[in-house]
């Protein structure tokens, strides 16, 4: 299991049940049409810059400071 594979199952969840997929259109579709709550956009940009860090030469050794830490949804939702 990825270190942003908990970003990722959210962020799904969240677009599955956005009003765009409610109306019968992909995931992708939603995505790429911008139809998504706010919450779903602090996700997809979470899980983006979580995946950024696996490929950043410095996270090898400092280690990927949005792996795990499921902040911008929390920050999002205040907790």
């Amino acid at each position: 299991m990825s270190e942003c594979d908990s970003f990722k199952m959210k962020l799904l969840k969240c677009i599955s049940t956005s009003e765009c997929a409610e109306r019968g259109g992909s995931q992708r579709e939603c995505v790429q049409s911008d139809d998504i709550p706010d919450e779903c956009k602090a996700l997809r940009n979470a899980f983006i810059k979580c995946r950024r860090g696996q490929f950043d030469a410095r996270a090898r050794l400092q280690g990927n400071k949005w792996a795990g830490a499921g902040t911008a949804a929390d920050r999002f939702n205040g907790t």
